[in-house]
């Protein structure tokens, strides 16, 4: 190509116009989140802190739904205070974790850990899943104690549920750098009117 057809083709590139409009970063921050459940994994594992327990580990994520654009959320941006709507984080997704310790049968060598069941109860409560009471005498004496339901992914996934999101715990991934995420800490009963959300309806 010649020297002057180069140049044309410049020429035309500096009368070509384009604009770049840095999108505003907002970040993900501590609050109440409308949310459905979207998956469910369990497994049992052995705990040994303060005790030599067993429990059942449900380990959940929520996804944020649509209903959330109602909610106001307040952050920092360098110094400056702003809020935004709940529209901005549809779509998220938030892990966390509920514990049932089980009950020592026959032969088992394991403890008992009644008292790390509280969490379990709220999140049937948020499931609307009922945990009948019933006595039992302990030790000569009548307790009144909560009957746990063994939960099914049925009871679990699309259940309506508000998210109590708040930072995780931190830990340092392969090059040594530290990361925190935020998590569900705890789910809360959402009285939605359409009740359980289908996981194959798209957003």
């Amino acid at each position: 190509m010649a020297n002057a057809d180069v140049n044309d083709m410049f020429n035309d590139i500096k009368s070509e116009s384009s604009s770049f409009k840095k999108k505003k970063f907002i970040p993900i921050v501590e609050g109440e989140y409308f949310c459905k459940i979207a998956k469910v994994e369990t497994n049992i594992r052995d705990v040994k802190k303060d005790g030599n327990f067993k429990a059942r580990v449900y380990n959940y994520t929520v996804e944020v739904m649509p209903e959330n654009k109602k909610n106001l959320y307040n952050y920092d941006d360098d110094g400056t205070k702003c809020t935004t709507d709940g529209d901005r984080y549809v779509g998220y997704n938030f892990r966390g974790s509920v514990w049932r310790f089980l009950e020592p049968q026959e032969g088992d060598d394991f403890q008992a850990n009644n008292a790390g069941n509280k969490g379990y109860i709220y999140f049937c409560e948020a499931l609307g899943v009922k945990c009948p009471k019933e006595t039992k005498k302990i030790n000569g004496k009548d307790v009144e104690i909560h009957l746990l339901p063994n939960l099914t992914s049925d009871d679990i996934i699309g259940k309506p549920v508000i998210s109590v999101v708040k930072k995780g715990r931190k830990w340092k991934n392969n090059e040594g750098f530290w990361k925190q995420f935020y998590d569900s800490k705890y789910v809360r009963k959402w009285d939605r009117p359409e009740g359980k959300i289908d996981n194959d309806l798209p957003l």
